[in-house]
Order: C-alpha cells, then sequence, then structure tokens
C-alpha cells in the first residue's frame, strides 16, 4: 500500500514525526563555539550515547541543526553528517520491523542532511553471520560525503545495551552507558584530519529506550507507546508523545584534549574512550550514566 504514496508525502509525514519527537537542547555560548570552529575549517566528529534506535531520529534533528548554523551567503558550510550505521539494521536481520521503520524515514533524514554509511560490524558477522569480505567498500559513502563537506556522526558504544532494561526491572531502570570496545574515536579522528581539522562534538540523548526496546536475546521491537508516539508525532498531534532528548555539549578540540589528559592521548584508546564518554555526562539524567556513574 505504501508503495503506492508518493515520496513527498512520507518524507512530509516522516519529517513531521521526527521534528515532533525529538527535542533538542542548548545553548548560544555551545552553538557560537561549534560556528567558530566550523569557520576556522573544522570538520565536527559527533557522538552520543546509544539507548535505542530512535537514536537515529535524534542524530537527523542534529544533523540539520548544525547544518543551519552554518549558513553563510545561501551557503552551509557544514553540508550534514554522514551517519555510521549497523548493516544488520538496514539488511532486516535484526527486525523486519525496524528495517520497515528505517525505509520510512530515511527520506526525511536525508532532507535534513544525513548521509547513511552502513557498516557490517563485527558484531553482525559472529550473531547474523554477515560477512565483512566488503566492509572496506562499505566505508566509501562516508569518504566520499566527508570530501563535500560533510561532518560525521556515530555511536561509540556500538551497541542499544546501555538503553535495555535489566531482567524484571522497570520501564525506567535501564543500564545506561556502556565502555566503547574500540579505538573508533580516535581512528576517525585520525580519518577526519584528511579534510579539516577534527573537532569533537558530545551529544547527550535520552529517552529513546521508551520508544523501542530489544531485551537481550530478542529483536527490537516498537513499545506501544512508542507506535502511538510515532502515529502521533506524525499526524503533528502533541498529546502524549513520547519524546527523545539531545542535549548539544560544549565541543572539543585536539589542542583542548592534550591540555587535559596529556600530548600522547591517541596512543592509549582506553583512556581516551573513558574520557570522551565523560564528556556525555552533563547531558544525561544520572540514571543513564550506566558505568560511568560515580
Amino acid at each position: 500500500m505504501l508503495e503506492k504514496v508518493s515520496s513527498g508525502v512520507v518524507n512530509f509525514f516522516a519529517g513531521r514525526a521526527i521534528d515532533n519527537l525529538v527535542i533538542i537542547d542548548s545553548t548560544a555560548v555551545i552553538e557560537g563555539r561549534f560556528q567558530q570552529l566550523i569557520a576556522e575549517g573544522g570538520v565536527p566528529i559527533v557522538y552520543g550515547n546509544h539507548q535505542g534506535h530512535g537514536d537515529g531520529l535524534a542524530l537527523a534533528n542534529v544533523s540539520g541543526h548544525l547544518r543551519d548554523l552554518t549558513l553563510q551567503d545561501g551557503q552551509y558550510l557544514l553540508r550534514g553528517l554522514a551517519v555510521i550505521l549497523a548493516k544488520s539494521m538496514v539488511s532486516g536481520h535484526q527486525s523486519k520491523e525496524l528495517t520497515g521503520i528505517y525505509d520510512l524515514v530515511i527520506g526525511a533524514c536525508r532532507q535534513r542532511g544525513v548521509v547513511p554509511v552502513s557498516v557490517t560490524r563485527e558484531k553482525d558477522r559472529e550473531k547474523y553471520g554477515m560477512s565483512r569480505e566488503k566492509v572496506a567498500a562499505e566505508v566509501i559513502p562516508l569518504i566520499r560525503s566527508l570530501r563535500k563537506g560533510y561532518g560525521m556522526a556515530f555511536f561509540p558504544e556500538g551497541s542499544v545495551q546501555g538503553g535495555r532494561h535489566p531482567k524484571g526491572s522497570g520501564v525506567e531502570e535501564i543500564f545506561g552507558m556502556q565502555e566503547p570496545d574500540n579505538n573508533n574515536l580516535i581512528d576517525f579522528f585520525k580519518l577526519m584530519s584528511r579534510y579539516g581539522k577534527p573537532f569533537f562534538m558530545p551529544i547527550g540523548l535520552h529517552g529513546s529506550y521508551r520508544i523501542m526496546q530489544s531485551e537481550e536475546g530478542d529483536k527490537p521491537r516498537l513499545t506501544s507507546r512508542g507506535r502511538r508516539s510515532l502515529i502521533a508525532a506524525a499526524l503533528g498531534i502533541p498529546i502524549g508523545v513520547l519524546r527523545i532528548k539531545a542535549n548539544l555539549l560544549m565541543p572539543f578540540t585536539e589542542g583542548e584534549i592534550a591540555e587535559e589528559i596529556g600530548s600522547e592521548w591517541m596512543e592509549d584508546g582506553t583512556v581516551f574512550n573513558r574520557y570522551a564518554m565523560m564528556k556525555l555526562l552533563p547531558g544525561i539524567p544520572d540514571v543513564a550514566h550506566g558505568v560511568f556513574r560515580d
């Protein structure tokens, strides 16, 4: 049935759903610093904690917002964000429902400056038997986007484990943030340095676990309230809509990192990962701090 609906209509309702579901919180100081870094030739590495698959919708709104901040004389200094996604989400291995939602909203996400870059993770190979033989080719859209003036965005945790509920717990109790188990933050910094002056832009995310849940071992599914929220948001009905909050936090540069943890910070991914993830804490409530909780 949806095949008979024009892409323009689908994108309109999907875009309205995204706008109504996501609340962006920021300050003039943070946005002014971001604009300054972009004007100086900076390229942003946007990263956030990962509570659920709805976080991708939050990054779409963040992409559009950051892009709009760079508008000068009718042109964007930043064209948007190349967003790293799990190939298993796009392919349907994780959940047919999840892939169906992705297909519905991706057009509206592109309108907000998102370039989706789906990559086969090691986890996809282990859990779903997916091949990683072409993983090098999968990052080509990322390279092309960086050359065209895009930044990039991803979730260092690489999993929605932080937004899951411990077995037998209430709906508002979640595991919270998890330690990244790779060097992607540093690797992406090195990659971005080929295209400008990379800087990190942390985004604290909270609330997407209320919209879609995936219990351990189960496929991700919309919650009943999440389904109602998506429909209400798409129709422009604000009552009862569950929202994802995206808190833009202060960007930080290579020089500022060196001042805080030393000039050799790229030599130890474990130390830098913890440093970078702790930058997210002011943007999310204590209940979501997870392994970084004091």
